[in-house]
């Protein structure tokens, strides 16, 4: 049995390595790539605080809209805010377009990379339009699920935590989890495939989620494996960059004496640019590593039978405990562990025996 996660993983970074123009696609694919699955928990807490305060997030965009077209107005301030809004529509959909582009750039750059194709990316943008809307629709159902889940699932028990006294809430909050993860995770994975099935196999998209529903039943113990790898990375490079953050910036007794000394301009300038384009850079890069190794081991598992790293330990172990490389007996340790044959070298015909 071969190795996948570390041959996988390997591929992934030297593809993002080695072609920095994938950041470019990197920096818009991350808006579709961003949070994971416990972002996805996180956001129910979100959700409780926006219905329980009027002031919460999507209340504050929706009083911002209304805000906007109401007031006394002329036909040429009417007019203008017109077309302020239909402007900021029009921007929104061909960033869309361009963030949806993007991903589908980088998962079929990996396999002509990986196949040792070099990519035309002129190409792949004008072949992303072919999948763009079923991409975009299949985006649009996971976050309604999503959605549905903490709705339907998370959202009761956590108003009830809310309202409840301290000594309910850790027990409900430990069922929140052992609910909503779950299910948000496989979600998440089938999603996963069903973009690799539109992009890599041209699939539809109510086939392409059939298949990445079979693909994961058959595959689940790899996916939460590479999940798993996935989410350490990406908590190591966090914490890499807040040490370097840290360095940057200082303690806060020394920026304060910093700022209130006059230098705020030579201090974005030294400090927070310096800062914001690393993230910028870290995060393009983290995105296209993590849909490059998602998309090498759709490639992997879909071609061939793979083995996750569970079973084969289990493999191993189960070799290194059979019955024919054990002792059993005080006897049997000076003897060789799996006897060898004897070679019984044959007489050529004619040849004298030699007495």
């Amino acid at each position: 049995m071969e190795p996948l996660y570390r041959v996988v993983l390997k591929k992934a970074w030297n593809i993002t390595k080695k072609n920095p123009v994938l950041w470019i696609f990197g920096f818009f694919a991350v808006f579709l790539w961003t949070g994971g699955e416990l972002q996805m928990f996180l956001d129910t807490i979100t959700t409780v605080g926006d219905i329980k305060n009027l002031s919460g997030d999507f209340f504050i965009k929706l009083t911002t809209l209304l805000t906007f077209f109401s007031g006394p107005l002329t036909a040429q301030i009417f007019l203008l805010k017109v077309l302020i809004f239909i402007l900021v529509v029009v921007f929104s959909l061909v960033f869309l377009w361009i963030v949806i582009v993007s991903e589908i750039a980088i998962i079929k750059s990996t396999i002509e990379l990986d196949d040792k194709v070099k990519p035309k990316f002129s190409k792949f943008i004008k072949d992303a339009n072919k999948s763009l809307f079923t991409v975009l629709g299949l985006h649009i159902i996971s976050k309604i699920l999503i959605n549905i889940l903490i709705i339907g699932i998370s959202l009761p028990l956590l108003i009830f935590i809310v309202r409840s006294s301290i000594s309910y809430r850790l027990p409900i909050a430990i069922v929140v989890w052992v609910i909503f993860l779950p299910i948000a995770i496989i979600i998440s994975f089938i999603f996963k495939y069903a973009i690799n099935f539109v992009v890599l196999r041209g699939e539809k998209l109510w086939k392409s989620i059939g298949s990445a529903w079979i693909l994961f039943k058959t595959n689940w113990i790899i996916s939460i494996e590479m999940a798993i790898w996935i989410l350490f990375i990406n908590t190591a490079v966090g914490l890499l960059v807040l040490l370097i953050t840290r360095m940057m910036i200082g303690p806060f007794d020394i920026l304060t004496i910093y700022l209130l000394s006059g230098g705020i301009s030579e201090f974005f300038f030294i400090k927070v640019l310096p800062l914001f384009l690393l993230y910028i850079l870290v995060g393009s890069i983290i995105s296209v590593f993590q849909i490059s190794s998602w998309t090498l081991v759709f490639d992997k598992i879909t071609t061939a039978k793979r083995y996750s790293k569970l079973v084969r330990l289990i493999a191993s172990m189960s070799s290194y405990m059979s019955t024919k490389n054990q002792i059993s007996k005080v006897s049997d340790v000076d003897k060789p562990v799996i006897e060898t044959p004897k070679v019984i070298k044959k007489r050529r015909i004619g040849r004298p025996k030699v007495k």
